[in-house]
């Protein structure tokens, strides 16, 4: 809208299979998530800006016994951005997270629901390190508070950094590390304190033929409340290794093929064991 003013708006609605890596059953149980988001930017001066969010995440689950999973998020964030003439840009945002779950996790015998509030106050980075690096990055305190697990509140440095190198030819490398708090769906934790790393390669082997591989680490770690039998195992682990090829067939139409390892150490306390799974997947796309 005019020189200053710009923004955007969108949702989506998704429809899959929940997986049953984390929840113990046979049952099929469809998983509905609808988002909304909008944001909204205003230009102060050439190179500073605010910008104010909001974001909606509701999932809700078709098997009547897994609805202590359903869950609304609902986040409210704003942001100083500086963006100097050489493309870099350095951000302060200021989030806050509100997560409401309406139905009691079955482990739980008191009163309390799943319910938090989380605060965060971060830097967000892009950075053209050289022509050919580029350094992205959402860092900082967060202090998230949920009475129903561990002491109530837990704080720290949370966020995720992304460095990419593209040097002059055909292939390119991505690396990354995270620290963040996700979702899990079991019925003794809503949640896991989640850090990791990955790395990947990209090659252009032709002007139709793409080949990427990455690999990826993340250890995740959850606390239980003090009446909690075994509170201190509330852990597990995932590897995870693949291989694509992207062959554009026609401007229009892609194949994608590749192959990929998982394996995830056990954690008897979240009901999730150890695992190994092997994966072959083909997939195409027309846009028309």
């Amino acid at each position: 809208i005019g020189d200053r003013f710009d923004g955007h708006l969108a949702g989506l609605y998704l429809e899959t299979l929940a997986p049953y890596t984390d929840f113990n059953s046979d049952q099929r149980n469809l998983r509905q998530q609808r988002r909304q988001e909008a944001d909204a930017g205003w230009t102060l001066h050439p190179s500073w800006k605010v910008r104010v969010g909001a974001v909606r995440d509701k999932a809700s689950y078709d098997l009547a016994v897994q609805r202590f999973n359903n869950r609304t998020e609902t986040a409210f964030e704003t942001e100083l951005l500086y963006q100097p003439r050489g493309g870099s840009a350095l951000g302060l945002v200021a989030r806050r997270i509100k997560g409401r779950y309406p139905f009691r996790r079955p482990s739980i015998t008191t009163g309390l629901l799943d319910d938090f509030t989380q605060d965060e106050l971060k830097l967000r980075v892009h950075w053209l390190a050289t022509g050919s690096t580029t350094v992205q990055g959402l860092a900082g305190y967060v202090r998230r508070e949920q009475p129903s697990y561990g002491a109530g509140a837990t704080s720290g440095v949370n966020g995720r950094v992304d460095v990419v190198f593209t040097p002059r030819g055909p292939v390119s490398y991505q690396a990354g590390v995270w620290r963040d708090f996700a979702p899990i769906e079991s019925p003794f934790i809503s949640y896991t304190l989640n850090q990791g790393a990955s790395i990947g390669v990209n090659w252009a082997a032709s002007a139709r033929v793409a080949v990427d591989a990455s690999a990826l680490y993340e250890r995740r770690r959850s606390t239980g409340r003090g009446d909690f039998t075994g509170a201190d195992a509330l852990r597990d682990a995932l590897r995870s290794a693949s291989v694509r090829a992207v062959w554009q067939v026609r401007p229009k139409v892609k194949v994608v093929g590749g192959v990929v390892h998982q394996a995830r150490s056990a954690a008897a306390r979240l009901g999730t064991g150890k695992f190994d799974a092997n994966v072959v997947e083909v997939t195409a796309n027309v846009l028309f």
